[in-house]
């Protein structure tokens, strides 16, 4: 049975290559048990929001002076720290990622730049990505970047973090009719803790709100 078809992805994620990626996101689900459509739907607007609906697969990293600073405030004070590393993508991957989760080597900051559908950043995490995906990311961090690979890493971490658990609806939720309010009142917390897992805060809560209803209108 077909999980996720290129016709609904098209509805929920309409600017993708929905003919291409329906199928990885339906291949990667099916193996790692997100099968019911609440861990669908759920997954799929954690993915939706960090991939900027799935039209995303590598990290731009081409800031101007004033992207610099309101991004990186701390490392970037003053347009003047700023100036050398706008639109200097490589220099920047460097600076912001250079020297801490693995990344070592010269190049690393670069080598390991944000990939995928869940924006997999640091060797470290290319390292541990690799071990519960199967695929030889550390060797080859390009593979992050292309539509099956992110699909089968996304997939991957949400079982393994157990998030097919977290949002798996609970014995004494409510029946409410109104879609808005039965995911505000029965998914919330659901929602707060993946998005935690997946973000590591709760940056775009709001946004990650309105694609679980986007998708809950989908997947029933």
């Amino acid at each position: 049975m077909t999980l996720i078809t290129a016709a609904q992805l098209q509805i929920f994620a309409p600017r993708c290559d929905f003919l291409a990626v329906a199928p990885a996101l339906d291949l990667a689900c099916q193996a790692h048990e997100i099968t019911t459509p609440r861990r669908i739907r759920h997954f799929l607007a954690q993915c939706h929001v960090e991939s900027q609906g799935f039209t995303v697969l590598e990290e731009n990293l081409s800031y101007s002076v004033g992207g610099l600073v309101a991004t990186w405030p701390k490392r970037f004070p003053t347009p003047a720290a700023a100036g050398p590393f706008a639109h200097n993508p490589q220099a920047l991957a460097e600076k912001v990622y250079g020297g801490r989760y693995g990344n070592a080597a010269a190049g690393d900051g670069w080598r390991y730049r944000g990939r995928g559908f869940t924006d997999l950043t640091f060797k470290a995490n290319y390292a541990a990505a690799s071990s519960w995906s199967g695929l030889p990311l550390v060797d080859h961090p390009e593979l992050a970047a292309q539509i099956g690979p992110a699909a089968v890493i996304a997939a991957a971490y949400w079982q393994l973090h157990g998030l097919n658990q977290v949002v798996d609806a609970d014995p004494d939720e409510k029946l409410i009719a109104d879609l808005s309010l039965r995911i505000a009142t029965n998914e919330e917390d659901d929602l707060e803790q993946a998005t935690k897992v997946v973000n590591g805060g709760e940056n775009g809560l709001k946004a990650r709100r309105d694609q679980l209803i986007r998708a809950a209108n989908i997947w029933r």
